[in-house]
């Protein structure tokens, strides 16, 4: 099977197809509640921007110009692509853009760090350790107050498949490997491959090289 895991999908996790486009809708890989991964400082979070700082950040990244003036409000919107993730509103003096959430999250991850070091990633719900990463996921809301906008998120990771938080949490409470994979992978079954048969594991597909093995 193509065992796709992660580490957080706060609360339910997503349907193959729903976030990888053109993907097959496998019936192992269908959206499953996660309720055992409540311990993972990632299951919640939030993250505050300064309403100024954020336009600096959209400016940096040149998606916001003199054109549309002062930003005064960031809000979610439905996706246009129908997409499970939304799309965000950055409403100014002089006019508006719309971004998809894992747009504004790429964005993020680069533009806040290099800005604000000192604060971004922010600090994860235990208070003691950082977000991995600016945003963790494309699972959020976005409110505006005053002078501040406040991303409330979701997990960490694509959300499809296992979560890795979510099967200790089963382990925890007493769930075997046999239940754990039947939760997450639902439909499939063990196995033995033959000896000297191939299996083909995928290792940091994203990475511009691959790693060396020694």
């Amino acid at each position: 099977i193509l065992a796709r895991y992660h580490s957080t999908s706060g609360g339910h996790t997503l349907d193959n197809s729903e976030v990888f486009e053109g993907s097959l809708d496998l019936p192992y890989l269908q959206g499953v509640p996660s309720t055992a991964e409540t311990a993972s400082p990632l299951f919640r979070w939030e993250v505050r921007f300064r309403v100024g700082e954020l336009q600096t950040m959209l400016r940096n990244a040149g998606l916001w110009n003199r054109s549309h003036g002062e930003l005064r409000q960031a809000r979610p919107v439905a996706s246009r692509a129908g997409m499970h993730y939304p799309d965000v509103m950055l409403a100014g003096d002089g006019g508006t853009v719309v971004v998809s959430a894992e747009e504004l999250r790429g964005l993020l991850r680069l533009q806040a760090p290099s800005l604000r070091p000192e604060r971004y990633p922010s600090l994860a719900s235990d208070g003691v350790t950082r977000l991995p990463e600016t945003l963790p996921s494309n699972r959020f809301e976005v409110e505006t107050s005053g002078d501040t906008v406040e991303v409330l998120g979701r997990g960490w990771g694509h959300g499809v498949g296992m979560s890795q938080w979510g099967a200790q949490g089963m382990a925890r409470n007493g769930a075997s490997h046999e239940q754990i994979r039947a939760h997450y992978y639902p439909g499939t079954s063990l196995d033995k491959v033959p000896a000297g048969e191939p299996v083909e594991v995928g290792v940091a597909w994203a990475r511009d090289e691959s790693p060396a093995f020694g």
